[in-house]
């Protein structure tokens, strides 16, 4: 018996476009969403809600089953206000929702109101002191229920398409309603459909606040896969700066379902959902975890009730739930379970649900939008790790020699000779203490001193094994502060006759419990490193970086742990000491060299400093507290490439105090001594901004006065609050306003000293992928077969067609990602692949590489995935000389190339100092600490 040949192919690329991940709203709409009408609480009703909502608990009023309750019964509903309009300070809106029927709307929310009212609103108020003081509060709400006098139902005029230009020609919403009623009217247009190839209808998830988001789900995906997941597809609303319409930008990752949650958890929540059999939309709820037990929220009754499941306090009991009417699906979240598939979606499910989406939204106008070009740069990042190969004497040889003679250079002007890296280890980390000692003393000799002690008793490990369990943030921080006292004093005492160049903390991310017998491995007390970091700085006058121990689920970890000690070892040593010393080969290669320096900037007005301003979001707050703000601001020299620092903050006299410039080590720890600290706490008076807008421009002019030329860079993320000039509908180059200082126009004399002004923003942006075919051709037949494989972009800078104000979206490289192209998360896909063995040489035909067809198609890709999020670019001043892309460029060219971080950062140089900074403020003071978990970066 002969077996056929496989046929044999030559392979080439072949179509490829950027293809951002977004849709543009239409000039002229096609079409109208039903009427949208608001639903709101009357006078009467709220007075008698806040007086309820006082006596129960200010900001505890139960409204999690209401929410679900008006998903249950008002048609059409688009979005529940955060806490359903029953705050004192809160409008009274209830809710949204579209649909002709008034009537309807007004029936739906008032059944929904009665069996909250007879259910959890009733229960609340029983069994308490003032038990008969609640009963009568309540008896009121239930009259005016009677006389119908409880709620409103109001249409809106036509927020959704009420959008206009601003007198700079930026796209401006018409109403508050404008933009979360344009996402929701998207979703409305896609729910019930499939948007996803092979998936069936998507369910969409009822928001519940005033965001311009939405959000659609897939039914869970069971073949081909280890565990079920879901598809989640994030609608979000977008302008960019003198834009003349609004974008909506496709966002999509996977939601994944459990099927047991962890034991004895830490306190803090998970979601589930109710998907209902036939319909159009998923049901979210909560479960709460606290003193190590899973307890459902009120949300899950009113489901149960209305879907035949189990009425259950026990959340472990909600995860297998099935009726013959819904499925109880219960979401991952990071320490409460775990779960065999990574996050993120290949490009190619992401390009598919753009098109499909497509062909659901051209009825009402939207098309995909893709006016981006590419701007060719130079920009590229450093890979040299030092620690990883030290038992590789090529490696050695061929990587690290350069690494080592840049940092023999480097260590003496950062630190004094017989400074010490001190290595603080928790009991359990003996060994890896001494690994990472005996690392770097082999890699750097005699160029530092690394001593290794143990760590105090009681500063790490589970919060209801160290002392203070039941006691708030703050004083658990108190305790903690005290705990640590032998080691500052070691480190100060160090630091004093030696120099102490940082303090590298080795420590566990879970502990076994010393009163559960179990013996399983719980998160530790979240307030832990920030008190660590705090104190050790403001106290020990020494940076701090934490490192977790080798992961014996590595597969070498050896090589792993060496990998993050070099890491670690850049952060603390360079990193948090403003140390840039390879940011002077990018100036030099732009700035100095005569072939490229012409090209950028005349020599006469090349920059001399960068300067960056920012302002820290210090904490989330809960209820109705307001953020407060750090205003930040960092200088680097270029030609000496070296950073500075500056911050400023209102002292116990309201008045605003400005540091002077100084190293970034000194900065960071003065934060840590100051700190906490704030701006102006009253933001409704104006202070803030006029507070925030002086230190921006006093610093910009001393430099402007010093005759330097500046390159300003501001990142708007969070000061566009205090600097509202900042914002897309109001940034104007030809009025660059302080209008906080008596309306202060400076473009004229800051484009005459030689002033550059660029605008950083985060999350704002599409993502953008590059759809690309690859064509396969038979070498015998001339058969073609083409592959859809679109993949990520990396090192890439794209400008923005349409907008006056020069826009660029920057993508930094994934230089620690590896991943097949063209590959999907749910599906199979062709596979194929160079025709030879292991050890054999390529098979070559006509010159080319020849390839066959795999024998089976590739599995469901399960893998990690991240797709490049952009960081955008406005250029809002530059000199008449300039070419803009050149200056963007440069602005690129900072979020990579400098010595302590081996991969592209989110925000570019010295903005970049901000994360670093940031970790030293003490919020634990706080008497309004958030008290969910967070995510501390260790590496």
């Amino acid at each position: 018996m002969t077996t056929a040949a496989p046929a044999r192919y030559h392979k080439y690329d072949d179509h490829e476009d950027f293809r951002p991940l977004c849709f543009l709203f239409p000039d002229q709409a096609q079409g109208a969403p039903a009427q949208l009408h608001t639903l709101a609480w009357t006078d009467p009703a709220r007075e008698v809600l806040w007086r309820l909502d006082q006596a129960l608990r200010p900001g505890y009023m139960p409204t999690r089953s209401l929410n679900t309750l008006l998903e249950l019964h008002v048609p059409g509903l688009q979005r529940v206000a955060r806490r359903l309009g029953t705050a004192e300070r809160e409008s009274g809106v209830l809710a949204w929702a579209d649909g002709e029927d008034q009537g309807a709307l007004f029936k739906g929310a008032m059944k929904a109101v009665a069996r909250w009212t007879n259910g959890t609103l009733t229960a609340a108020c029983q069994g308490r002191e003032d038990t008969e003081q609640l009963t009568a509060v309540l008896e009121d709400f239930k009259t005016l229920y009677r006389e119908r006098r409880l709620l409103t139902v109001k249409p809106e005029r036509g927020p959704v398409y009420d959008w206009k230009a601003a007198s700079n020609g930026t796209t401006e919403p018409g109403t508050g309603l404008s933009y979360p009623a344009l996402a929701d009217a998207v979703a409305r247009q896609l729910e019930g459909r499939e948007v996803f190839p092979g998936l069936g209808p998507v369910r969409r998830i009822v928001p519940n606040h005033a965001q311009a988001t939405a959000e659609l789900i897939s039914a869970p995906i069971r073949e081909n896969v280890r565990e079920p997941f879901s598809l989640v597809l994030s609608l979000r609303v977008l302008t960019l700066p003198t834009f003349p319409r609004p974008l909506v930008a496709l966002d999509l990752h996977k939601r994944r379902w459990v099927s047991e949650l962890k034991a004895n958890p830490r306190n803090g929540s998970v979601t589930g959902y109710v998907f209902g059999v036939g319909e159009s939309t998923a049901h979210p709820f909560t479960i709460s975890a606290e003193k190590g037990a899973y307890t459902v929220n009120g949300e899950f009754k009113e489901l149960a009730n209305a879907y035949d499941l189990d009425l259950t306090a026990d959340g472990t009991a909600t995860l297998h739930q099935r009726s013959d009417r819904a499925e109880v699906l219960v979401n991952l979240r990071a320490g409460y379970g775990k779960h065999r598939i990574e996050a993120g979606v290949p490009e190619r499910d992401k390009i598919d649900a753009l098109d499909q989406a497509r062909a659901h939204l051209e009825t009402l106008g939207f098309q995909p939008w893709a006016d981006v070009t590419e701007v060719g740069t130079k920009n590229s990042a450093p890979t040299e790790t030092a620690f990883v190969d030290i038992d590789d004497e090529k490696a050695q040889a061929d990587r690290v020699e350069t690494w080592l003679t840049r940092t023999r250079q480097m260590l003496p002007q950062q630190h004094r000779a017989g400074s010490v890296l001190l290595i603080a280890y928790h009991p359990s980390c003996e060994a890896d203490a001494r690994l990472a000692q005996d690392t770097v003393q082999r890699v750097l000799g005699d160029l530092v001193h690394v001593a290794v002690v143990g760590l105090p008793d009681d500063v790490h490990g589970l919060r209801d094994d160290l002392p203070g369990a039941r006691l708030g943030a703050r004083a658990r921080a108190r305790q903690r502060v005290e705990a640590w006292k032998p080691l500052v004093d070691l480190v100060r005492d160090t630091n004093e006759r030696d120099g102490v160049i940082g303090v590298l903390v080795l420590a566990p991310r879970t502990y076994p419990s010393r009163t559960s017998p179990d013996g399983k491995l719980r998160g530790e007390d979240k307030i832990n490193k920030r008190v660590a970091r705090n104190v050790i700085a403001r106290r020990g006058r020494a940076p701090v970086q934490y490192l977790l121990p080798p992961n014996p689920e590595e597969e070498d970890p050896a090589r792993d742990f060496r990998m993050r000690l070099h890491n670690a070892w850049m952060h603390l040593v360079w990193g948090h000491h403003g140390n840039i010393d390879e940011i002077s080969e990018n100036a030099q290669r732009l700035f100095l060299l005569e072939e490229d320096a012409q090209r950028l900037f005349p020599r006469e007005t090349r920059p001399e400093v960068l300067l960056g301003f920012t302002a820290i979001q210090r904490n989330r707050k809960k209820g109705e507290n307001d953020r407060s703000f750090v205003a930040l601001s960092f200088r680097v020299w270029l030609r000496g490439a070296r950073v500075e620092a500056a911050f400023a903050y209102e002292d116990d006299a309201k008045t605003l105090q400005v540091t002077p410039w100084q190293s970034l080590r000194e900065t960071l720890l003065d934060v840590a001594a100051k700190s906490p600290l704030n701006l102006n706490t009253d933001a409704k008076s104006g202070v803030r901004q006029h507070q925030y807008q002086e230190f921006v421009f006093n610093a910009i002019q001393a430099e402007v006065t010093a005759g330097r030329r500046p390159l300003v860079m501001v990142d708007s993320t969070h000061a566009v609050r205090l600097w509202p000039w900042l914002a897309d509908i109001r940034v104007d180059p030809g009025n660059v306003g302080f209008d906080a200082l008596n309306k202060r126009n400076m473009q004229v004399p800051w484009q005459k000293a030689g002033l550059r002004l660029v605008r950083i923003r985060q999350d704002n942006a599409p993502q953008v992928v590059t759809d690309k075919y690859v064509r396969y051709d038979d070498i015998d037949t001339g058969e073609i077969h083409r592959v859809h494989a679109p993949t990520w972009l990396a090192a890439k800078l794209l400008r923005v067609g349409g907008c006056q104000v020069p826009t660029y979206f920057s993508f930094g490289s994934k230089l620690t990602f590896r991943g097949k192209r063209g590959v999907s998360c749910y599906r199979s896909t062709p596979a194929f692949k160079e025709n030879r063995k292991k050890g054999e040489k390529a098979e070559k035909h006509a010159g080319r590489s020849v390839h066959v067809r795999a024998d089976k198609d590739r599995p469901p890709f399960t893998q990690h995935r991240s797709t490049p999020n952009p960081v955008e670019i406005s250029v809002l001043l530059a000199q008449p000389q300039d070419d803009v892309d050149r200056v963007a460029e440069f602005v690129e060219s900072l979020r990579s190339g400098y010595g302590h971080h081996s991969d592209w950062t989110n925000l570019p140089l010295p903005l970049f100092f901000e994360r670093v900074v940031r970790e030293y403020i003490a919020d634990f003071d706080d008497p309004d600490l958030d008290e969910d978990p967070d995510d501390d970066d260790a590496n």
